[in-house]
């Protein structure tokens, strides 16, 4: 949680879940943008970094608006695995918030 937490423009909310190997995470209204939400982000992660990160549209109230701001970690395989898919998401989110900035 600390690599999260000193990630430049990544004022977010980080919350781990009791008792699970998930972190949910929401990114505000600050990060993100028309057609550019955490299901974009997630996709998008997926496709260049080849690491699967779930968005929150998969988990949230589908009538509500959290769930494209919002997305959730699993650490279930591994410190080695989460280790290396958070140093992949460390250099894929400044990429990511240029993306963003420019749509806003």
């Amino acid at each position: 949680l600390d690599k999260l937490a000193s990630l430049p423009d990544f004022n977010t909310n980080i919350a781990p879940a009791d008792g699970g190997f998930y972190v949910y995470i929401d990114v505000g209204e600050d990060y993100i943008a028309e057609g550019l939400g955490t299901t974009e982000m997630c996709k998008t992660f997926l496709e260049e970094e080849k690491v699967a990160f779930v968005p929150g549209t998969d988990f949230e109230d589908p009538s509500g608006t959290l769930g494209n701001r919002r997305f959730r970690i699993s650490y279930s395989g591994g410190v080695d695995t989460a280790t290396r898919a958070l140093d992949r998401f460390c250099d894929f989110w400044p990429r990511w918030i240029e993306r963003v900035r420019s749509a806003q």
